[in-house]
C-alpha cells in the first residue's frame, strides 16, 4: 500500500511508517492530499479556490454566468470604452490615457478568460482527481485497519510465545488443564455430571474456529435443550427462591442458631457436644440438599475411570435385564391416583364423559403441563433406576449405553405409562384444586380443602386470583372442573396454580425427591442400591404420611394398593413359569408387590431369601427374590448378573448339568429378556439354550 503511494506520487519516498500512519490520519480529518504527477492540475485548483474565494468577498457567485459576473465588478463594465470612445471620440484616440485604459480592457478579457479555464479545472478536479483521491484514501484506511488488526495479533502471539517460554512443565500441564477443564465447563476435582454448573450462564469463548473443534462440540438441539433444563433450569430457579444457588445466607442462619443454642449450654457439656454433632448433620444434609439439586453431589473425582465407567455401564445392563416387566410392576401405583382423587374418580370424570369436549381440553392441558415433559425427558425412570442421564456429558460409551437405556424406557412401556399417569393424575387433581380454590374463596372449604392448599403454598393471598380466573375461562362439566389454564390473563395466578399441580401429581406418581438419603447420589451407592430409591420414596410419602393422617382417602388407597398387588403377583407367577402363592405366602407377595411396606421389605426379603424363607412369615421366599443369589443380591443386583451369568449360568453350561433357571441367567443380560409383549421370543431362545446345552426344561 506504501509503495502503490509513492509510485502514485501522493508521498515521497523514504518515508516511514509512522510517517505514513501520519499523513493518512490527516487525510481521514479533510486534509486535502495530491499527486506531484497533478502538478499542474493542482495548482489551477488552487488559483480558482483562490479567485473564487476573491470574488465571494465582493458578493460576486463565481458559477454565474461570465457577463453576470462582469457586470457586477465595482468601476468596470464591457460597455465601458465603448462610452468613453463616443463622449471623446475628438481628440482623445491618440492620448496616453486612451492607451491606457485599452491596457486595462485587455487585461480584464484576459482574466475573464482565466476565470473560465479556472472553472473548467475546478469541475474537472472534482469529477477525476478528486474521487480518485478519496478512493486511495479510503483503500488506506482499510489496509491500516488491516494492519493494526496484525499487529495487535502478532504482539497477542508474542506475548505468549514469552509467557509460555518462561513456564516450567508443570505449569505447561496446569495450563492445558485448564483449558480442558474450561472447554468441558469443570472445576478441579469435578466430573462429567458437573459441566457447566459452576457459571451455567457465564459465556466460554475459545479462540479456535468453529470448524476446528466441531468433532467435539454438541450440535443436536434436543442435547443441548436438556443439558440447559437439567443444568441451568435449577441454577435460575435457586437464585429466585432464595436469591443465590450456594445458600450461604441460609446455611449462615443455621449456623448462628446452633451458636446462640450453645452459647447457653455449659463448656465440654454433654448437650453443647449433643448440639454441635446436630448441627455438622443439619449443615451436612443441607449442603447435600443443595448439591444434589444443582447436579454436584456425589461426582467423582476421575469420572473417566474404570470402576466409574464399569459401573454406570452395568447398572444400565442391569435395568435392561431386570426391568422389562417394569409396567407391569407398576400398576399398583396407580392406587394412589385414584385413593387421592376418590371424589373426582368416582363422581366427576364419569359425568365429564357427557361433555368429551371438557373432558379432552383438560386432558390436553394436563399433557402439555405434565405429560409432554415426562415423555420427553424420561425423567422418573431414569432417577427410580439410577440410569445415566443421555443428555449428560459422560464419555461416547456412557452416552450411548444411556441412549439404549432410554430407548429400552420406550420399548418396555415405561416412559408412556409414567406420561399416561402423570396425565391422568394431572386431570384429576386440577379439578379437584380448582373446587377448592373456589370453595376457599367462597369461605366453603373445608379442613381438608384449606390443608391441601397450604401444601401446595395457596391461601388467602392468592386464591383470590386464581378464582378470578376460574370463574373467568373456566369449565363445569358437572361435578368437574376444567380450569382451561391456557387462557388465563393472569401470569402470577397461573404460576401458583400450575406450581400446585406439579407438586400433586408428582407425590400421587412419585418422582424421587430430597427424602431419599444422601447415600444413594454417590456412585457407590448407585450400584449397590440400585432399585432400591423407590421403596425408600414410597416409605416417605406413603407410608410415613399415610400413618400421621390415618384418614378414609388413606386406608382406601392401601386397600386398591394391596389388591393390584394380588393380582401382579399372580401374573408374573404365570408369566416366569412360578407357582402361584396362596394363603400367607400370597399376601406377604402382595404387600411385597404393592410397595406399601416401603423399604421395610428390603431387609425381610433379604434376610428371607438368605434363609429359605425359614425367617418369612409365610415360610417361603417372596418371589422377587426366588431366582436371585442370596449373596450376591447383597451387591446389588448388577453384581447379581454378573455371579449369576459368569460364576452359575456358564458353569452349568459348561458342565451340561442344570435347568431353565440357569438358562434364564444365562439371558439376564439380554434387554428385555423377561418383558411381557416379548415373552413368545424369550421363551425360543429359552428352550434352544435348554436343548443346546442339555438343561432341564420347565415341565420336569
Amino acid at each position: 500500500m506504501l509503495g502503490l503511494l509513492v509510485d502514485s506520487g501522493y508521498l515521497d519516498e523514504g518515508l516511514t511508517v509512522q510517517e505514513f500512519y501520519d499523513v493518512l490520519r490527516r487525510a481521514s480529518r479533510g486534509e486535502e492530499v495530491f499527486s506531484r504527477l497533478d502538478a499542474d492540475q493542482v495548482e489551477a485548483y488552487r488559483a480558482a479556490v483562490e479567485f473564487g474565494a476573491a470574488m465571494s468577498d465582493m458578493g460576486i457567485d463565481v458559477k454565474a454566468p461570465v457577463d453576470e459576473i462582469i457586470g457586477k465588478l465595482p468601476g468596470f463594465s464591457r460597455n465601458q470604452p465603448v462610452q468613453k470612445a463616443k463622449a471623446g471620440e475628438a481628440g482623445r484616440a491618440e492620448t496616453r490615457s486612451g492607451k491606457a485604459e485599452d491596457a486595462a480592457d485587455a487585461r480584464m478579457d484576459a482574466a475573464i478568460e482565466r476565470l473560465d479555464k479556472a472553472t473548467y479545472a475546478l469541475d474537472d478536479f472534482k469529477t477525476t482527481v478528486g474521487p480518485k483521491v478519496r478512493k486511495e484514501i479510503a483503500d488506506a484506511n482499510k489496509e491500516l485497519a488491516k494492519v493494526k488488526s496484525l499487529l495487535r495479533d502478532a504482539k497477542k502471539e508474542r506475548a505468549q510465545m514469552d509467557f509460555r517460554a518462561n513456564m516450567d512443565d508443570n505449569e505447561i500441564i496446569e495450563a492445558v488443564e485448564g483449558v480442558r477443564r474450561n472447554i468441558r465447563g469443570l472445576k478441579p476435582g469435578e466430573g462429567h455430571f458437573r459441566a457447566g454448573l459452576g457459571s451455567p450462564m457465564h459465556a466460554r469463548a475459545l479462540d479456535v474456529p468453529s470448524q476446528e473443534i466441531l468433532p467435539w462440540l454438541d450440535t443436536n438441539a434436543e442435547v443441548v435443550l436438556a443439558q440447559y433444563f437439567n443444568q441451568t433450569v435449577p441454577e435460575i430457579e435457586m437464585r429466585k427462591r432464595f436469591g443465590s444457588s450456594d445458600l450461604q445466607f441460609e446455611l449462615k442462619q443455621v449456623e448462628e442458631e446452633y451458636d446462640a443454642l450453645m452459647a447457653k449450654t455449659k463448656p465440654n457439656s454433654r448437650e453443647r457436644r449433643r448440639l454441635a454433632t446436630e448441627q455438622r448433620r443439619a449443615m451436612r444434609d443441607l449442603e447435600g440438599i443443595r448439591d444434589r439439586l444443582l447436579g454436584k453431589y456425589g461426582v467423582p473425582k476421575d469420572p473417566d475411570s474404570f470402576w466409574v465407567t464399569g459401573g454406570r455401564t452395568a447398572r444400565t445392563l442391569s435395568y435392561m435385564g431386570y426391568m422389562g416387566n417394569v409396567v407391569l410392576a407398576s400398576i399398583p401405583d396407580s392406587a394412589r391416583i385414584i385413593g387421592t382423587n376418590i371424589t373426582e374418580a368416582v363422581g366427576g370424570l364419569p359425568s365429564s364423559f357427557m361433555n368429551p369436549k371438557a373432558l379432552m381440553a383438560s386432558a390436553s392441558e394436563s399433557w402439555d403441563m405434565l405429560g409432554a415433559v415426562e415423555m420427553a425427558l424420561n425423567s422418573r425412570a431414569q432417577s427410580i433406576h439410577e440410569l445415566f442421564d443421555p443428555f449428560g456429558r459422560g464419555s461416547r460409551l456412557e452416552r450411548n449405553l444411556a441412549e439404549a437405556g432410554n430407548k429400552f424406557s420406550m420399548v418396555s412401556g415405561i416412559v408412556p405409562w409414567n406420561a399416561m399417569m402423570k396425565t391422568i393424575s394431572g386431570i384429576y387433581t386440577s379439578s379437584r384444586l380448582a373446587k377448592a380454590v373456589l370453595a376457599a374463596d367462597a369461605g366453603k372449604a373445608s379442613k381438608k380443602q384449606l390443608r391441601t392448599l397450604a401444601a401446595n403454598y395457596i391461601d388467602a393471598s392468592n386464591w383470590g386470583r386464581i378464582a378470578r380466573q376460574l370463574e373467568k375461562h373456566g369449565e363445569k362439566a358437572d361435578n368437574f372442573f376444567v380450569p382451561h389454564g391456557d387462557a388465563w390473563d393472569d401470569p402470577a395466578a397461573f404460576e401458583a396454580f400450575r406450581v400446585a399441580m406439579y407438586r400433586e401429581t408428582n407425590d400421587q406418581v412419585i418422582s424421587l425427591g430430597q427424602e431419599v438419603p444422601l447415600a444413594f447420589s454417590t456412585e457407590l451407592g448407585k450400584f449397590l442400591l440400585q432399585f432400591k430409591r423407590f421403596a425408600f420414596s414410597m416409605h416417605h410419602r406413603m407410608v410415613m404420611a399415610g400413618v400421621t393422617k390415618a384418614d378414609a382417602e388413606t386406608f382406601s388407597t392401601a386397600v386398591m394398593m394391596l389388591g393390584l398387588g394380588v393380582v401382579v403377583s399372580r401374573l408374573r407367577a404365570d408369566l416366569q413359569g412360578y407357582d402361584q402363592k396362596e394363603g400367607a405366602a400370597l399376601w406377604e407377595d402382595a404387600v411385597d408387590r404393592s410397595g406399601l411396606a416401603g423399604w421395610l421389605m428390603e431387609p425381610y426379603n433379604m434376610l428371607s431369601a438368605a434363609t429359605g424363607g425359614a425367617t418369612s412369615l409365610s415360610g417361603e421366599t417372596v418371589s422377587r427374590f426366588q431366582s436371585r443369589n442370596a449373596g450376591a443380591g447383597l451387591a446389588g443386583p448388577s453384581a447379581d448378573m454378573i455371579i449369576g451369568f459368569g460364576w452359575e449360568g456358564v458353569p452349568a453350561a459348561v458342565a451340561g448339568k442344570g435347568s431353565y433357571r440357569d438358562a434364564r441367567k444365562l439371558m439376564r443380560p439380554i434387554p428385555g429378556n423377561n418383558a411381557v409383549h416379548l415373552q413368545f421370543i424369550a421363551q425360543q431362545i429359552e428352550d434352544a439354550i435348554v436343548g443346546t446345552f442339555g438343561f432341564r426344561p420347565r415341565e420336569e
